[in-house]
Parts: C-alpha cells; structure tokens; sequence
C-alpha cells in the first residue's frame, strides 16, 4: 500500500471537497534526475519521504533507486549505490524494491538493505539465483511482490512477513494449473489485503488476468471480475479495502479506470477526461484517487479523482504557469500529495504535485507554457514502460497507449 498512506494530519485535508481540491493553491515541484537523463517517483509517504528510479537513455537497464525527504529539505540521493529500483516507502521509512535481481526491505528510514529472497524459480542462464521483486510495503514492514517460482520464468505474487519471510500467494486458478499459471501482487494495505492481478480460466478454452484481492495478511484470493470486458488489473488499494486500477469494458474495444468499494466489492467505473480509455494507479485513505486519461483530443493526461468528479491535473494553474506538459501520476499520500512522471522542458522527471498548504520541494520558476503535443506524451509513456516491470503497470505497461 506504501506508496503512501496511514495517519490522518488533519481532518480538514481529508474530508476537503471536490471544489477545494480543484481550486487550491497547488505547488509542482521537478525533483531532478540525480545525474541521470531520466527520472520516476513511484511512492510517496506521510512524512513527505518519496522513492523511484533514475537512469540514462542510451543505457535503461541499468535502473538506479533514489529517496528524497522534503520535511528536512534534502534533495534527491542514491539508494542503493548505483543500482537497483525503490517501489515502495511505509511510514517508517522503510523502502523496499529490487536489488540484485531479488526484493528488498532496509530499516527505518532506508538504514540497512535486507535481501527478501525468491520462491525458488531458478534459470541457470539468466537467473541462476532467482528472480523477484518487492512492489509495495506496508507500515508493519509486510512487503507484496512478484517472484519466479521455476526456471520457466512463471511468476506468483508473494507476501512477506514483518520484515521477512516469504509466502507464495498463489493464482485464481486452482490445483495443477496454479503452478503453471501467473500472478502478480501491486499493492498492500496495513491489513495485510494484496491486490494485483492474475491468471484465471474463462469459458471456451480462453485465459485472461483478472484483478484480485486477498484477505488480511494474504490469505485467500478473491477474483474482482471485470466492467463487463475480458481483463482487469489492480493497481492500489487502501486500508478500508478499497481498490482501483483498470478494466476492459463489456465492447472489448477499450479500458476504463475502476474503483471497488471496501474489501474489493463492487467494482465501478471512474470514467474518462472526455476520452475513450483511463487507469488507476492509487488511492489513499480518503478515496481520493490518481491515474492517467485520454482526453477528448486523444491525449493522456494526469488526473484526481476526488469526490465524484474527475480533475484533469494539467489544466491546473499553477501546473500551466511551471511550463509542465505531461503528467503520469504514481502515488497519492493522505494529504493528498501526488507523485509521478512528468515531462517539463523536454525532460522526463520525477514530479510532486502538492495541494493547500502543504509546500512542494524545491521550487520550480514559473516559465511559459509550451505547446502540448502528442510526442511528448510517446517519450513519457515510452520510458515509463521501459522499467514498467518493477511498477504497479507491470505486464501491460509496454501495451498501453501503444
């Protein structure tokens, strides 16, 4: 779930309307690329602690992890010594993502870095000591991911324990074919709920992934169906149990943001920006929600899901004024801060997006807006799927808005 969320600061922050959010005084803030040509912010926590990954064009797989603490005003800094990715900070500090091709959890305040291990999917040519990857923690340092479970590469969600320890969570499909069919988990919530995706078997002889949730602690899978189409993903979930992320429509043609109520039940569309297609990246413990939407002109644009109405995080003013002309939401904290990717002046970097009173760090100069145009929005969407697998997008991250 960390990717943000846990303790309410104010009341006021977390019952604001619709009207507040969308006429606030907001601060953007580009977080820079740490020597790097790229960068992406995938979590934020309550204490204003982010995390995410940095690299260079010419050479994406060598993907390095940075934090960045905005309560003591530090800049953006290395994590892990030139390598490796950050998917998720708790309220703690404590970060996990991948190292060494294996998850990873560090103490309080990214102290320390302990290897998580794998379910044992060892491939002697690629991955002669396993494959997984931690995709979000919670604020009991429980950690959700996705390993190998044999040398096929056929992937499971996995659960830890406070601080370690291993579960395999399985796939909605049940008995011989749960060890050859796939699962990934995307999200945690301080219940120990995992949300994710996986395999399922639908009439006619066809598969597909559907969303799932678990109980508390992991146990049990539950199938969250789709919006009337073949597929779904989870991507977020908060401590209520409340769940987004996409889902194909009942004509098959395109997917739609979702929202569930607690405990992952009834599944609701969240609408567009004006297009044909959106997703869900998170949701805190308000409801409020963040993802990304085509607009009626075809382009894919941020927005913030707030009371029953959707804001398209472009259009917002002083988002226009710092000369911003892209925005891919990640992560939204119980303040309502957001993180992500943007592209400003040509560059793709890590972004926070902070409402009210809440200050954003550093500050971005004003400077004209640019002219919006389509490949902007290819660049950004492009270098998101390059390191798509270590994020809530995962699988499908190189499918959308291809």
């Amino acid at each position: 779930m960390i990717r943000a969320r846990y303790l309410a600061i104010t009341a006021g922050i977390l019952s604001a309307s619709i009207s507040m959010s969308a006429n606030a005084d907001w601060s953007i803030a580009g977080l820079g690329t740490l020597g790097g040509e790229r960068s992406d912010a995938l979590s934020i926590n309550n204490t204003g602690q982010m995390v995410g990954s940095y690299y260079s064009y010419n050479n994406p797989s060598s993907v390095s992890a940075f934090i960045l603490n905005t309560a003591n005003g530090a800049g953006m800094t290395d994590l892990l010594g030139g390598y490796g990715m950050a998917t998720g900070i708790n309220d703690s500090g404590q970060v996990t993502g991948q190292i060494s091709n294996h998850a990873f959890i560090t103490g309080a305040n990214a102290t320390g870095i302990t290897n998580l291990g794998d379910l044992g999917g060892i491939n002697p040519s690629m991955y002669p000591s396993g494959y997984s990857v931690g995709s979000a923690i919670n604020n009991f340092g429980q950690v959700a991911g996705y390993s190998y479970i044999d040398s096929n590469f056929v992937t499971h969600a996995f659960i830890t324990g406070p601080n370690g320890g291993m579960t395999d969570l399985g796939t909605l499909v049940d008995g011989y074919y749960s060890s050859k069919t796939q699962s990934y988990a995307t999200d945690i919530n301080d219940s120990g709920q995992v949300v994710g995706y996986s395999d399922v078997f639908l009439p006619m002889a066809m598969s597909a992934l559907h969303a799932f949730i678990t109980g508390p602690n992991g146990v049990g899978m539950i199938d969250l169906g789709t919006l009337g189409g073949l597929y779904s993903y989870a991507y977020g979930i908060n401590n209520s149990g409340q769940v987004v992320g996409l889902s194909q429509t009942a004509t098959c043609d395109d997917y739609i943001a979702f929202i569930t109520d607690a405990n992952g039940t009834n599944m609701t569309s969240l609408g567009t920006l004006g297009g044909a297609r959106s997703w869900a990246t998170d949701i805190n413990d308000s409801g409020q929600v963040v993802g990304v939407s085509d607009t009626a002109n075809g382009l894919a644009h941020g927005f913030l899901y707030s009371d029953g109405v959707m804001i398209d995080l472009l259009q917002l003013a002083p988002v226009v004024a710092a000369g911003w002309s892209a925005l891919a939401p990640e992560a939204i904290n119980d303040l309502g801060q957001i993180v992500g990717t943007g592209v400003h002046n040509g560059t793709a970097q890590a972004f926070l997006l902070s409402p009210f009173d809440i200050p954003a760090f550093p500050v971005i100069e004003p400077i004209p807006s640019p002219i919006l145009e389509p490949q902007t929005y290819a660049m950004l969407l492009a270098g998101l799927g390059l390191i798509g697998f270590s994020m809530k997008r995962s699988a499908i991250s190189a499918r959308l808005y291809a």
